[in-house]
């Protein structure tokens, strides 16, 4: 395999091989009996015998050359690697790495599918004991890397080759990362990356890819093509587990050469270019944490421009997903902030949604993006002459859920609300209610026929469903909600979305709103159960028993509402206690609270529009005052314990809060106790009453019974003497 940047009459000589190579086919014989291979193959199920036949065949391989540039034979060979053993792959392989063998199966449209087979199945072999064919391989690829990334069938064999060095099936992750709603390498904390298996022939690779020869126009012509581009993509995502052969890597294809700087306005051609771009998002996804956030410092300028090009916006999305740091995440909102009315109007919602989830993730800026965004949705109602006020909520979220559509918030319609409307609605919604005052008033503030309407809707549903599941929400606005929704609970079960949405609502509704679900869910069974969300909830609201017998029903909903009262009792002790305390008054605070105190609430909800006021965020607790089964539980906690003062106040004050936590768990545990001993007390008592029935039913039959037979016996001792 000739190097492409020499043009010598070696590499016409070789592409004249090349085409001759692709007419080859092997005799009659080895096709003959491969193909017998197969169909016996395809009869065995236990699978050593099926790894003994194919090794078998591999031994008796003959003419090598040409049996792997055969279209029919290689097409057999790649169904049989998977169930080679690993010293017959080897071997196959090392008579491959013959000369320029391997570069020419490697670059025949046939071959190429049966080398990228062999390679993959030694991934699952162990690689103890491969160092030398590997290295074999690798020598050869390097000294001809060039070609192996930009020909159009040897670039998969180089691929497959990278995630047997890399130990990481490469190939799958490039392909499961083109989809934009997949989680990135840095939202996957809890994902294991493997060590590289061969981490000084993937050097060997890499340093080849940042030598002076590919620096320029060579390596920005590799990043382009739509050959090499995806295997340097894979090229990244094999060095995640080294930092340092990582981030060499990265700086060199992003144009920093040695101790260079990087040219910015080379940066922007890549994320706006359509093979460099997906690079560019590979990049965001895997790169260190100093040098994502130098790009982010980088490009802070060149935000807006790059969130409006049809293909740039691609890239400020994956910086958005993969933003985990307070500074990144303020980086997108300063710049991005102010555009969002202009990205709302060029459909470039997905934009906004990332520095949503990005300030969501790094829980960071949220009144700020909640404010641009309440900002540009009344900008775009002015510009339209719209004569909404500055403050009228309702509005605002109306223009958000009809955005680009033709429904109307309150009408009945088919027409569906915006879904990169729900989509931002359910987000914003998940943060604090100090953030998103706004839009939680808007939607507290819809009539009840806007509420029923948006229930109906798929993406309303999934709106709704995240404020009734948000525990930082006053449940008198849940059940604002809930009441709103009463009477058309079936028309709302119609749709999976609408059923979670319906049994939802039954968990945090009262004993009376419960039984108004389940009659309403119960007429239109039919209707509901055919689909598997709908069938969730009938099971989940019981509607045989309900049907059967409602009074049954009504004490087993009593008695499952008491239990979890029981365990929500026995898990919180009055105010919710924050082990951690920021300073210590807010320790000072929490003993306050566990001893009886009133505290005042640090965040409180956020009234959201309404000009009630509404009750108070928490409730204080007596545990002094606290019963269980009969006897008092005393808790005392002496604030001594956390006074400190000089140098020892954060050593004393870590020691009073660990004490402090043990009491709580000792009494909870206590409670958990004396409960399980009341309820095994209350079972071996139903047990006992029952066998006491039992007994006496026993006791019962065999009476009658011993009577009907003293009954017998005297018919019979009366019947002689009646005949005489």
């Amino acid at each position: 395999m000739g190097k492409r940047k020499k043009r010598s009459g070696q590499d016409s000589r070789y592409d004249e091989e090349s085409r001759q190579a692709f007419r080859r086919r092997a005799d009659q014989d080895t096709l003959g009996y491969l193909k017998e291979i197969q169909e016996h193959l395809s009869i065995l199920n236990d699978a050593e015998e099926r790894e003994l036949l194919v090794n078998n065949t591999f031994d008796g391989l003959g003419d090598v050359e040409n049996t792997c540039l055969d279209a029919d034979c290689t097409k057999i060979l790649e169904g049989l690697a998977p169930h080679a053993g690993k010293e017959n792959l080897l071997q196959l392989l090392g008579r491959l790495n013959h000369g320029e063998r391997f570069g020419q199966v490697a670059s025949n449209p046939f071959g190429s599918h049966m080398l990228g087979a062999l390679l993959k199945a030694l991934c699952n072999k162990s690689m103890e004991g491969t160092e030398e064919v590997v290295k074999g391989i690798v020598e050869f690829v390097a000294s001809y890397l060039d070609d192996f990334l930009s020909d159009k069938y040897a670039t998969h064999v180089l691929r497959q080759l990278l995630a047997v060095l890399s130990g990481r099936d490469v190939v799958q992750i490039c392909k499961e990362r083109q989809n934009p709603f997949k989680k990135d390498d840095a939202r996957r904390s809890e994902e294991v990356v493997p060590e590289i298996v061969f981490p000084e022939d993937l050097k060997k690779l890499v340093d080849v890819v940042r030598s002076k020869e590919y620096q320029g126009w060579f390596l920005d012509g590799l990043i382009s093509s739509t050959y090499s581009g995806p295997t340097l993509q894979a090229m990244i995502h094999a060095c995640v587990s080294d930092r340092d052969l990582l981030e060499g890597l990265v700086l060199t294809l992003i144009g920093q050469y040695e101790d260079g700087e990087i040219d910015r306005e080379s940066l922007c051609r890549k994320m706006s270019s359509t093979i460099p771009s997906h690079m560019m998002e590979c990049i965001w996804q895997v790169s260190p944490e100093d040098v994502r956030t130098k790009l982010f410092k980088l490009l802070a300028a060149d935000l807006p421009g790059l969130a409006a090009d049809d293909i740039g916006n691609f890239s400020v999305q994956a910086m958005g997903r993969n933003a985990t740091t307070h500074e990144q995440a303020g980086i997108l909102v300063d710049n991005l902030g102010p555009q969002f009315s202009e990205l709302l109007d060029s459909n470039r919602q997905y934009v906004v949604i990332s520095v949503l989830n990005a300030c969501s993730e790094c829980q960071s800026h949220r009144k700020e993006v909640c404010k641009y965004l309440t900002d540009a949705l009344q900008a775009m109602e002015m510009q339209k002459g719209g004569e909404e006020e500055q403050g009228n909520r309702a509005g605002i979220v109306e223009k958000l859920l009809c955005k680009g559509t033709r429904a109307q918030l309150g009408k009945h319609s088919s027409t569906r609300f915006s879904p990169f409307g729900c989509i931002i609605l359910s987000t914003i919604l998940k943060y604090p209610p100090d953030c998103n005052n706004a839009f939680l008033g808007g939607i507290l503030r819809l009539n009840p026929t806007a509420v029923q309407q948006l229930a109906k809707d798929v993406g309303g549903a999934h709106v709704l469903e995240t404020i009734l599941q948000g525990p930082k929400y006053k449940t008198q606005k849940k059940n604002q909600l809930l009441e709103n929704l009463d009477g058309v609970w079936s028309s709302i079960a119609k749709t999976a979305a609408g059923s979670r949405l319906v049994q939802n609502c039954f968990d945090l509704a009262d004993a009376r709103l419960k039984e108004s679900i389940t009659e309403s869910i119960a007429k239109s069974e039919g209707q509901i159960s055919n689909s598997r969300a709908g069938s969730i909830l009938l099971s989940h609201l019981r509607i045989s028993q309900f049907k059967h017998n409602k009074e049954s029903w009504r004490k087993q909903g009593a008695r499952h509402t008491r239990r979890t009262d029981d365990f929500l009792e026995a898990m919180e002790v009055g105010q919710p206690f924050n082990p951690v305390p920021e300073s210590r008054a807010d320790a000072e605070g929490n003993v306050e609270a566990c001893q009886g105190g009133a505290v005042e609430e640090e965040n409180p909800d956020v009234q959201a529009g309404d000009e009630s006021g509404g009750e108070e965020g928490g409730v204080g607790c007596d545990p002094q005052n606290e019963t269980t089964g009969g006897e008092e539980m005393e808790f005392h906690v002496d604030p001594s314990m956390f006074a400190a003062d000089g140098a020892e106040e954060e050593e004393n004050l870590g020691d009073g809060l660990g004490t402090l936590v043990d009491l709580l768990s000792n009494e909870r545990t206590q409670k958990r106790k004396k409960d399980m001993e009341r309820e095994e007390a209350r079972v071996a008592k139903a047990a006992e009453k029952k066998k006491r029935k039992m007994s006496k039913s026993d006791a019962e039959g065999k009476k009658k019974k011993k009577k009907k037979k003293k009954q017998r016996k005297n018919d019979e001792g009366d019947g002689p003497d009646m005949v005489v």
